[in-house]
């Protein structure tokens, strides 16, 4: 998983602090986001965690699914410091 978080007045947020939280709620792939139940924390690929790349002004996660994925749907989620969050969903095909 890549994003950026741009400033309003330029810039990018590039303190890892600004993420709280990153999940994955299972969610129904025929309704709407936030059907599913209570979300996972998301695990990462071997001590990679979350990271930020400069060059890029990204976020950088490597996302461990699992091969019980396949045909479900998930909302992954990043909850900020702020009190908002950022979604993105997946339907696991293989």
């Amino acid at each position: 998983m890549k994003w950026s978080l741009p400033l309003c007045a330029g810039g990018y947020v590039s303190s890892l602090t600004a993420v709280t939280n990153l999940s994955y709620p299972a969610i129904a792939c025929n309704k709407l986001p936030g059907a599913g139940p209570d979300a996972t924390d998301a695990d990462t690929s071997g001590s990679s965690g979350l990271r930020y790349d400069s060059g890029a002004n990204q976020y950088i996660f490597t996302w461990q699914t699992a091969s019980s994925f396949v045909n479900k749907c998930y909302e992954f989620r990043v909850d900020l410091d702020n009190g908002s969050s950022r979604t993105a969903l997946f339907k696991f095909t293989k």
